[in-house]
């Protein structure tokens, strides 16, 4: 009675530490029995079981068995060399490293905003308060247009009037400078 028990401890022992990626219990286990099932059918007909064969000796549909066999495919080692690369770069060097881009896109957001701050001031304060209050350029929260309208006196469809007259200005700057 203990054998049965100490064989199952050692079969998962041996399925959470041989592979790189750890698959779970109930996957393991019908990969087991995919294997004994492939081999009894094997002796069975005496040729290699197709998929279908095998899917059905298991009980489960085809495209279950595609993915059942998808789990087993090798991991690739991030050593390995890349195909087709004639300088032999490995597969780690050609990843993109996400924390690099951070920097960029730092950087870009500066200069935007620096940008941005430089065509503000060539628009007069009231655009500026509109379109501050609208986007929340300030750190504050984006405010809807009637929020605006309470807020500077005026009809909301005058502060969709005047958001549109200041971000045209705004575009025409931004062109502008493209230009030069």
């Amino acid at each position: 009675y203990a054998y049965w028990w100490i064989r199952q401890g050692m079969t998962r022992a041996i399925d959470n530490s041989a592979r790189t990626i750890r698959l779970p219990i109930h996957i393991n286990e019908k990969l087991s029995k995919m294997r004994r099932i492939s081999r009894e059918l094997s002796h069975r007909l005496g040729r290699q079981p197709n998929r279908l064969e095998i899917a059905h000796g298991l009980g489960i549909a085809p495209e279950e068995l595609e993915e059942l066999l998808a789990q087993t495919a090798p991991c690739a080692s991030l050593d390995a060399h890349a195909r087709g690369d004639e300088d032999r770069s490995t597969l780690s060097e050609l990843i993109a490293d996400p924390a690099s881009n951070d920097h960029s896109e730092a950087i870009d957001r500066h200069l935007l905003k620096e940008r941005l701050g430089k065509w503000m001031a060539q628009l007069n304060e009231r655009e500026q308060r509109i379109l501050q209050l609208r986007f929340g350029l300030e750190g504050s929260e984006p405010l809807t247009l009637s929020q605006i309208g309470r807020l500077i006196n005026v009809s909301r469809e005058r502060v969709r009037q005047l958001e549109t007259r200041a971000l045209a200005k705004l575009r025409q700057l931004g062109a502008d400078q493209q230009a030069a």
